[in-house]
């Protein structure tokens, strides 16, 4: 079966083109033998027709116009002209810089820096948003924000994250867990919403000795959708979140774990104290997973 046309058309273009610039003084020779060829032949015909040669050689250079404007329109016939006015502009360029060294090794100079810093500051917040967070495709997940006027419901939650911005609008980073229940009851959106907060620095008390750390508490679907594995016991499930007479679970990070218990496997099922609320160990994080917000690997997650 043969292919169509349009798409015979679409390869041959490509094909033509690689062509002409590979062999660009093969081409040059043959355009200037085809038009040596049609003015040849036109004289002829002239003569033909009862000129003398000066005439007709006269009347066919005028007849055919200039060699030059007939080879442009030879090369544009086949994608050449912004090729070959690409390529001046770049040798014209050369000539220029290399006439003003000085300013040519300032030029080189300032464009290594800025596209250094701008590498740079690419690698880190490719690092610290997206590697850094430990999980399979990060670039999927999206933070939600409430942005609204003065009808918005909510104005305040504790002080969290709300501001009025200049034209007026209200925004708000935190949601109530009612708001976020109502999201998720009626997404058709994303395929799940999940929620977390960081509060500020608790009291975490493991092995007899409190300390200062953070904690970031999670819906139940959070590590599903995050598609988070722990390395040991098990991940916050749905079944965790607000069980009637059920106590709080958690999972804690790899460095807590070390740290404070050893990185013993009978970790699972111990208990620990955050802010005095009694809160039962379930699993332990991969070491590259700091939570959503690159909590302190330090403190429990």
């Amino acid at each position: 079966m043969r292919p169509p046309l349009w798409m015979t058309r679409l390869y041959a273009q490509p094909r033509s083109w690689l062509r002409a610039i590979a062999h660009r003084s093969r081409l040059e020779a043959e355009m200037e033998t085809e038009l040596a060829s049609h003015l040849e032949h036109l004289i002829e015909d002239l003569i033909r027709s009862g000129h003398s040669p000066e005439e007709a050689r006269r009347r066919a250079r005028i007849a055919m116009g200039s060699m030059l404007t007939s080879k442009e329109e030879m090369r544009d016939s086949l994608g050449l002209g912004w090729w070959d006015a690409l390529w001046a502009d770049l040798r014209y360029g050369l000539r220029i810089l290399g006439k003003s060294p000085g300013f040519t090794a300032i030029a080189v100079i300032s464009l290594a820096l800025a596209i250094g810093a701008n590498t740079t500051i690419f690698s880190f917040a490719n690092q610290m948003l997206f590697v850094r967070l430990g999980v399979p495709h990060p670039e999927q997940l999206r933070v939600f924000r409430l942005t609204g006027d003065d009808h918005i419901a909510v104005r305040e939650i504790k002080g969290h994250d709300v501001y009025l911005s200049d034209d007026g609008h209200f925004h708000l980073g935190l949601f109530p867990y009612p708001a976020y229940q109502q999201l998720r009851q009626n997404n058709r959106v994303v395929e799940d919403i999940f929620a977390f907060m960081q509060p500020p620095n608790v009291d975490i008390t493991a092995a007899g000795t409190p300390e200062i750390g953070k904690a970031e508490f999670v819906s139940g679907n959070f590590y599903a959708q995050m598609q988070v594995k722990p390395q040991l016991g098990r991940p916050i499930e749905p079944a965790d979140d607000g069980t009637p007479g059920g106590g709080a679970v958690a999972v804690i990070s790899d460095s807590f774990w070390h740290r404070d218990f050893g990185g013993a496997d009978d970790v699972i099922g111990k208990t620990i104290r955050v802010n005095l609320t009694p809160v039962t160990i379930v699993g332990v994080n991969p070491p590259n997973f700091s939570g959503p917000v690159a909590a302190d690997t330090s403190a429990p997650e």
